[in-house]
């Protein structure tokens, strides 16, 4: 398994080349209660659907995306077809799987009938189906991006931001087939196209990380995730994935005080989140640390600790564990094998 799982098919399902405005969703929410007809309530909905989405709130987005497409006519064929494409990315996030097939399908067949091959929405529908065959296993999800990168490049002027998060969910799939290697040359071609100033930029480090580590190429991760860690427009989740991802290579590379150090800063920050899978999983680490370096009553206290932010038995068993270190295994992450 990859070593910090955030970096995942469905963590490419939301748009991420824009952030998330929260006075949007006020504004949007008081609009709601205005004197309007079908179609401006639907695409009032249509709007607060794709928001909550971004913020990852699958399913009161699903709620806003399904009253949209019951409110547009008929005769809004693209505004139907968007609303059907994001609504697809909510129910893999809710990880309904065939119904998001379904959606994305319909989505491709509607647009191909109405604007042929050539049109942007029909590559935004050939991913959104990509993603969906991914979810199930489906090899033919490649085809799809490949198909969707294809028309994409088509279009002038090229969409480079929609270019960037194709390459980045093209290595999502990589990486879930375990071909890390695929996986960097498409983060490699993608990050020409993304915008440094953008997450999705930062999203993209972060999955080049994750594929040199499957390589076990830590020498080329380090700096990526330094860069991450300290960038400006990063936000608190990719900046904590860093520092778990650094505690992680120093681990590994025997720098024992340094990942110490590390995992600290990265617990702190999961906590703040309460993000209890990673916060459990710095104690996990540390402890296994502390023990390697005979240091029992501090490693006896993260062990405590483990059980006191909600952890189990078998927790505090793995802690017990000698740490794997680089020359024993590919994978940076015992935790998450």
């Amino acid at each position: 398994m990859i070593f910090f799982c955030l970096i995942t098919i469905k963590f490419c399902l939301v748009d991420t080349t824009k952030p998330l405005q929260q006075p949007d969703l006020v504004a949007l929410e008081e609009a709601l209660k205005g004197d309007l007809t079908d179609e401006q309530k639907a695409e009032l909905h249509f709007k607060l659907g794709s928001l909550l989405l971004q913020q990852r709130d699958a399913t009161e987005a699903r709620d806003h995306l399904e009253l949209a497409l019951s409110l547009f006519p008929p005769s809004r064929i693209e505004a139907r077809t968007s609303a059907e494409i994001t609504l697809s990315s909510c129910e893999l996030l809710l990880a309904n799987g065939e119904r998001a097939l379904a959606l994305s399908r319909s989505a491709y067949d509607t647009r191909l009938k109405e604007f042929g091959d050539k049109h942007p929405l029909v590559a935004r529908a050939l991913i959104a189906w990509g993603k969906a065959l991914a979810h199930e296993g489906d090899e033919s999800a490649l085809e799809k991006f490949i198909a969707a990168r294809e028309i994409l490049s088509d279009v002038t002027p090229i969409p480079r931001a929609e270019l960037a998060q194709l390459y980045s969910v093209t290595a999502a799939y990589f990486m879930k087939i375990d071909q890390a290697e695929s996986a960097v040359q498409a983060l490699q071609v993608g990050l020409d196209y993304a915008d440094d100033s953008e997450p999705l930029a930062i999203q993209m480090k972060l999955q080049l990380s994750e594929a040199h580590m499957a390589n076990s190429d830590t020498m080329y991760a380090e700096p990526i995730l330094r860069e991450v860690s300290q960038a400006p427009n990063a936000t608190e989740l990719q900046k904590a994935m860093a520092a778990f991802g650094l505690a992680n290579i120093y681990k590994l590379w025997h720098n024992d005080e340094i990942a110490l150090s590390m995992f600290d800063t990265a617990f702190v920050a999961f906590s703040s989140m309460e993000n209890r899978r990673f916060t459990i999983a710095c104690l996990i680490h540390q402890a296994q640390i502390l023990r390697a370096n005979g240091r029992m009553q501090e490693a006896l206290l993260k062990e405590a600790k483990i059980m006191n932010v909600g952890g189990r038995e078998d927790d505090v068993v793995t802690s017990r564990e000698a740490p794997i270190r680089l020359e024993d295994v590919r994978s940076a992450d015992p935790i998450n094998q």
